[in-house]
């Protein structure tokens, strides 16, 4: 998956860079400052799925115009970027080596996010997750950041997204 996010981030025009930028609160006098390079995987990922052309995302353009051969794993990932979420996830539960059951909390729903290094780093206990998935079959993948959310942040954390994600006018 990561080619292909890769390729379609080169396609991510300045004006999305800076008006995402600024509707995240990280462009500064006209530059974009990050203060870990978990920022930058962010403002790709708002990029790619939040920011609007003439009402069609970047990554549903992407799709459109390099669909990938039917049939190959290239087509099947790209269309399973399509229906992409992006989540809050509390880990409920571990299977080592494959994955994590977690509830997310932003769409209400239980769900199994297969990731083998979160399988064996954060375990059940693990702290909550904002992260993007994309469907694959009944389960489900990362795609871009995975951040960790301490719980004393959370509630603060998720009211400033959502503010910032409602105010934004980007691509209207």
């Amino acid at each position: 998956m990561t080619e292909l996010s890769q390729r379609a981030v080169k396609t991510i025009p300045r004006e999305a860079y800076t008006e995402v930028g600024e509707a995240l609160g990280i462009m500064r006098n006209g530059v974009l400052v990050f203060e870990t390079e978990d920022v930058s995987s962010v403002l790709m990922d708002c990029c790619l799925y939040e920011w609007k052309d003439n009402g069609k995302s970047l990554i549903q353009r992407y799709v459109e115009t390099h669909p990938g051969e039917p049939g190959t794993d290239e087509h099947y990932l790209l269309n399973a970027c399509l229906p992409a979420k992006f989540r809050v996830l509390f880990p409920e539960s571990a299977v080592p080596g494959a994955g994590l059951y977690c509830r997310d909390i932003l769409n209400k729903e239980d769900l199994f996010v297969m990731d083998v290094a979160f399988s064996q780093s954060i375990g059940d206990t693990g702290p909550r997750l904002a992260t993007r998935t994309i469907p694959l079959g009944e389960d489900w993948m990362t795609n871009g950041a995975a951040l960790p959310i301490a719980n004393k942040e959370f509630k603060s954390a998720l009211i400033r997204s959502e503010k910032a994600l409602a105010n934004a006018t980007w691509g209207l």
